[in-house]
């Protein structure tokens, strides 16, 4: 018995599972002339005619965020090599003795990040 329940969870799941990957994001109706095409292209119907929607490229990926860290007498730079980067690092040590699972603490500390660069001491 207990077999045949674990194989009827399994299969529920799995059916759920899969029509959760295969369905579109519902467009609320409150944003008239907007669709998905039979490729699921999202595009807007303006006048007869399709404007697809762009896709998003983010300049904010892992590798673009690394900052290529390197070790100086007073600190680290880090090089985020994009020069139109302003703002500002958040960084932190990890406390081994306060916590059962020791993470970092990202707001404790900050430095300008002027151009893609920034030091800490």
């Amino acid at each position: 018995m207990i077999a045949f329940t674990n194989k009827i969870i399994t299969s529920i799941f799995i059916l759920l599972l899969s029509s959760s990957l295969v369905a579109q994001n519902p467009i609320p109706e409150v944003f008239s002339n907007i669709h998905y095409d039979k490729a699921c292209k999202l595009y807007h119907q303006f006048e007869g005619e399709r404007y697809y929607a762009d896709d998003y490229i983010t300049k904010l990926t892992l590798s673009n965020l690394q900052g290529s860290p390197k070790a100086t007498k007073s600190g680290i730079v880090f090089n985020f090599r994009d020069a139109t980067l302003d703002g500002i690092l958040y960084f932190g040590l990890i406390d081994y003795s306060d916590s059962k699972h020791p993470s970092p603490v990202w707001f404790k500390k900050t430095a300008q990040i002027y151009s893609g660069k920034a030091t800490i001491k």
